[in-house]
This record gives structure tokens, C-alpha cells and sequence, in this order.
């Protein structure tokens, strides 16, 4: 069963892909391990893809997100975990933004936007264009 949140995503992340004004990629970053998990790469672009969710690259074992943003000139960066956004928005230069949870309420960056839908990133890069 899809989140309400998860729903959100899909369809915004859709309208994005669509817009005229933007010219965009998503990139899905996930610190999920070969080590770990059999097949991982394959595994994540099918539950993705079945999942209706729109991306053009995936990558995995990305213990180091910022790198990995860094690598393929990211400006915006979109995480659940408060470690990977504090790495990241350390840069200075990628927009992050934190997607609010129970389990990551104590953390406050003056360079992390907390968000509670997809929707505001939207308008966010809307507003920019």
C-alpha cells in the first residue's frame, strides 16, 4: 500500500517531468548494499518502475549521497534521513530538503527545508524558473 506521501511524489514528480519550463532528471540515490541485499540494483528499478515512479538513473551502495550529488551535479536533493541531508546541505550549493518523519523531528538545519510533500519543491522550482 502506497503512503499518501508516496502518492504525492508520483504525481508531482510526473508533472515535473512534463513541465516545458524545466529540464529535469531524477536521479534515485539509496544507500542500500550489494552487500547486503542480492540483485539490489535490479531489485530497486523494478519496484520503481512498477511503482509508476519516474527516474533516469539509479544508483546504489551510496553511503556518501553528497558524492554521489556531486558526481552528477545535483541541485536538489530530497531525503528522509537527517545524516544524508546534513552531509549534503554542507556543500552549500545543493537546495536539500528533509521529508518529514517521526523518527527525524529533532533535526534543524539553517540549509534543510522541511517538507511534508513534494508539491513544495514544485513550487519552489516554479518560482525559480
Amino acid at each position: 500500500m502506497q503512503s499518501a506521501f508516496y502518492k504525492d511524489c508520483i504525481n508531482v514528480m510526473h508533472k515535473m517531468k512534463q513541465h516545458d519550463l524545466f529540464d529535469i532528471r531524477f536521479i534515485m540515490i539509496t544507500a542500500r548494499s550489494s552487500a547486503n541485499y542480492s540483485d539490489v540494483h535490479a531489485k530497486t528499478a523494478n519496484y520503481l518502475s512498477n511503482g509508476n515512479v519516474p527516474f533516469d538513473k539509479l544508483v546504489v551502495d551510496a553511503e556518501d549521497k553528497l558524492k554521489v550529488c556531486l558526481e552528477h551535479d545535483i541541485h536538489i536533493f530530497v531525503d528522509d534521513s537527517y545524516k544524508h541531508c546534513e552531509n549534503v546541505a554542507s556543500a552549500g550549493h545543493i537546495k536539500t530538503f528533509i521529508r518529514n518523519q517521526p523518527y527525524n523531528q529533532h533535526f534543524e538545519h539553517s540549509c534543510v527545508t522541511r517538507i511534508e510533500s513534494l508539491q513544495s519543491i514544485y513550487e519552489h522550482i516554479c518560482k525559480a524558473a
